[in-house]
């Protein structure tokens, strides 16, 4: 029968405590040696003494020999724990925790481990969830783009029906393209660190300016659109910030119903720049607010899951890279308010 090998002795740790045990032993002879030579180099060595005190060293060297080996074994065990873990979350197993229950630095290392594999979890399910959507948003379109491009080759089509399978597949077409270009420009924001090209414009014409394109949508819903803009100019990238203002109104006229109003406000107050959204559509749920820059997530204040999210996670990347913030609030007194603060320092 042949005798297994213990794991221990087998793992490479185990050899090298040996070998650090072998030149610890032999160094610390070698010094003693030295030093005795020194103190006694006039006189005749006295081996015999000179062994004797070797013997006695001997214990108080095993005993601090054990000593850093169990210290060296429990450390060895966190490492091989925390080795294990990794693997399995490199390999996708985000359900890994870890528990050390000696009590050693690894302790904090577990403890911030577990808190990175919860975080990467909510990520992934969160991708999952966003990919689901994605696929459902761009099919959506395409299917519906394929069923009434097909119902027009049917000649018994009168002009009226003809022209309202053109307009639905008008209305399809710019869903799909609003829905790529978005994609598109998160993807070039997130991939962007520092932002060069900065120069000083008007900020009140560009604001003015993003809300034309919103005509269209203000007099089929009647919405009352209200200006109150202070001349201001700002040192900056104004591409990033024309995504702030057609991505914030988008927003606002997605949820303000027929008839409703909107409000945007700017003004130079302290040592920055203030421009506030107002709309007097659905409240925003308190606990849906820390949410919304989210780019997985999805708003859903009327029961009505529209778009997926991206608007809003664009602004605040945009204003990210534009060293502004931007803050919501959302009750019956003010309605839903989105304020974006910029500050005007050059750098």
């Amino acid at each position: 029968m042949i005798k297994k090998e213990s794991s221990f002795k087998k793992h490479p740790f185990f050899w090298w405590m040996f070998r650090q045990y072998i030149v610890f032993f032999v160094g610390t002879y070698m010094l003693y040696y030295s030093v005795y030579y020194v103190l006694y180099s006039q006189q005749m060595i006295n081996w015999e003494r000179f062994s004797s005190l070797v013997f006695e060293l001997i214990p108080y060297t095993n005993f601090l020999f054990i000593g850093i080996l169990i210290i060296s074994r429990t450390i060895d065990k966190s490492i091989l724990t925390l080795t294990k873990a990794i693997k399995r979350v490199a390999n996708g197993d985000f359900s890994t925790r870890i528990s050390i229950q000696q009590s050693t630095p690894f302790q904090d290392v577990a403890h911030d481990f577990n808190r990175m594999v919860n975080e990467l979890s909510q990520v992934q399910t969160l991708r999952d969830d966003f990919i689901n959507q994605f696929s459902h948003e761009f099919k959506t379109p395409v299917t519906s783009i394929q069923g009434f491009a097909q119902l027009l080759r049917n000649d018994s089509l009168s002009s009226e029906q003809k022209e309202l399978y053109l307009d639905t597949i008008t209305k399809e077409a710019r869903r799909l393209e609003q829905l790529a270009n978005n994609v598109m420009v998160l993807t070039a924001l997130e991939g962007q660190e520092i932002v060069i090209e900065k120069e000083e414009f008007d900020l009140t014409e560009q604001i003015r300016q993003a809300t034309i394109s919103a005509y269209p949508i203000l007099e089929q819903k009647n919405i009352q659109l209200e200006l109150d803009l202070a001349p201001l100019t700002y040192f900056g990238n104004p591409q990033l910030l024309m995504h702030v203002w057609n991505n914030l109104l988008s927003n606002a006229l997605k949820f303000t119903e027929e008839h409703g109003h909107i409000s945007i406000k700017a003004w130079r107050e302290n040592q920055g720049i203030k421009v506030s959204f107002t709309n007097d559509g659905p409240l925003i749920p308190a606990e849906q607010l820390s949410r919304l820059f989210d780019k997985f997530y999805q708003e859903d204040k009327t029961g009505i899951r529209e778009g997926l999210g991206l608007g809003l996670s664009i602004v605040k990347r945009a204003l990210l890279l534009s060293n502004g913030s931007i803050e919501i609030d959302s009750n019956p007194t003010i309605k839903t308010r989105f304020t974006v603060t910029l500050d005007t320092k050059k750098e």
